[in-house]
């Protein structure tokens, strides 16, 4: 443009360095006059436990070149980490704003917060989340219990459902969180933001291409989706009703895995999983060396059963509903929810375990050869602790986890608790009171109300993330 030479006049406001010095609009010293000024009063440099209130609001005033108050004014908050009742507010009459009610964000360092407002430059503000004390209880998605969805891409605790996650939750060590919302998985990143990961959003399509772009793929769930996280092979697991497909993090492609022709039945036992055919996938683990364990559906073609996929991509059935042994065996199975650290073995719960004659929910170890080794359910009381977990009755179990420590987080749906099996195998109650509800964030999980727990998943290492249905919302114990 002819107006933009050096020695020009800079016009301070229509995007253009007119005057040639590298300086544009409010950035140029010679603009001062003109241009407002956008400061950070109060509030900067905080800390608060992740996802916990801040102490103090963040004030912020706009003035105009002379410094006089400029009311009106929208100041806009941007950020992926914390959160906030309110993302945007209007100066008062002295020119300020003040944004209450924030909270930390996800990750365990600074947040840089930026504040603008149009004509003026952007100003920053700093927030540190920190751990919370050990045995806390808070709320990593839906936070504010929305039943609508709003708020992705965006800071995972604002951002609300109306779909179930059903099993399918799992977790990176570096705190990714994976899980299916409506039809799509969506990523949760270590610095709190929630975007899609698999799925355009659209509905159930036919059999997904070999090859396919993850985020292009027709991915609604036809009953219901379950997670596996291969880290050292960089892959995500996900089923589509009776077929498995996996996510190449490398490529970003989706590729098939087991039945891909998505035909329900039984067949391909010895041959590849990709040509054998199965029922629903309910649930499924994936051990160190790459060995894909699942669970599906029984039907009139056969008893609900525990396959696995080995590293050369064959697949075979380990054991079905009424299998075992006269001492220990299988009336019924949820399947395999955890991989065992060290070995090529999962956690299988069941809530029909006959041992010795006596039915009772149980914890059980499974090997490639159908093996299976009971570690927990028995006769005793349901909410005693410090007892042997093999002579601890355990109520309705659900998807339970073990740990690399070598513990045992026991889901306890039915009787609103969670539990931790020690290396001594001991048994003791960690979250829950045995009273149905959704309290307690922020403060000790053996004091807050849990219900209808799902997917269990470790977070952060040791720690644990869970989805809570009743509440549609991920909560986490430190």
């Amino acid at each position: 443009r002819a107006t933009v030479r050096p020695g020009g006049t800079e016009a301070c406001a229509n995007g253009l360095d007119d005057d040639c010095d590298t300086l544009r609009d409010c950035a140029d010293t010679a603009c001062s006059s003109m241009c407002g000024v956008l400061e950070v009063l109060s509030g900067s440099g905080q800390s608060a436990a992740i996802h916990a209130p801040l102490g103090a609001p963040i004030r912020l005033r706009v003035t105009d070149g002379m410094g006089g108050p400029l009311m009106g004014r929208a100041v806009t908050l941007s950020t992926f980490g914390v959160s906030a009742p309110s993302y945007s507010l209007l100066t008062d009459a002295l020119g300020e704003v003040s944004f209450a009610g924030m909270r930390a964000g996800y990750s365990l360092s600074p947040e840089t917060i930026t504040f603008s407002s149009f004509g003026v430059l952007d100003v920053t503000a700093t927030v540190t989340a920190t751990a919370p004390a050990a045995g806390t209880i808070l709320s990593i998605f839906n936070g504010p219990r929305y039943n609508t969805p709003r708020g992705v891409p965006g800071p995972t605790y604002d951002a609300g459902t109306n779909a179930p996650i059903d099993a399918g939750l799992t977790g990176a060590a570096d705190g990714t969180l994976y899980f299916p919302l409506g039809n799509r998985i969506y990523r949760l990143s270590p610095s709190g933001r929630l975007a899609p990961f698999v799925g355009s959003g659209a509905g159930f399509g036919p059999p997904l291409v070999d090859g396919a772009d993850a985020l292009s793929v027709a991915a609604s769930w036809g009953g219901g989706t379950v997670l596996a996280l291969d880290e050292p092979r960089n892959r995500l697991y996900f089923s589509r009703s009776c077929a498995i497909y996996y996510v190449d993090f490398a490529s970003n492609q989706v590729h098939p895995y087991l039945n891909r022709t998505e035909t329900s039945d039984f067949t391909g036992d010895g041959g590849l999983a990709v040509d054998a055919r199965t029922y629903n996938v309910e649930s499924m683990a994936v051990t160190a060396s790459g060995v894909l364990f699942f669970s599906v559906s029984g039907s009139s073609a056969g008893p609900r059963r525990v396959r696995y996929i080995d590293t050369s991509g064959r697949v075979d059935s380990v054991i079905a509903t009424g299998g075992g042994t006269p001492a220990l065996y299988l009336g019924g199975f949820v399947g395999p929810v955890s991989t065992i650290p060290g070995s090529d073995d999962v956690l299988l719960t069941t809530p029909s375990c006959v041992i010795a004659g006596t039915s009772r929910a149980c914890i059980l170890r499974l090997d490639v050869a159908g093996n299976i080794t009971h570690l927990a359910g028995g006769l005793g009381s349901a909410t005693m602790d410090g007892i042997p977990a093999t002579t601890a009755s355990i109520g309705s179990v659900g998807p339970s986890l073990m740990l690399s420590t070598g513990e045992i987080i026991v889901n306890e749906s039915g009787d609103h608790l969670l539990r931790r099996i020690d290396a001594m195998g001991n048994i003791t109650t960690i979250a829950g009171t045995g009273v149905a509800g959704d309290t307690g964030d922020g403060g000790p999980a053996l004091g807050a109300r849990i219900q209808s727990v799902g997917a269990i998943t470790a977070w952060r290492g040791t720690h644990i993330a869970f989805w809570q249905a009743s509440a549609r919302a991920v909560r986490g114990i430190w």
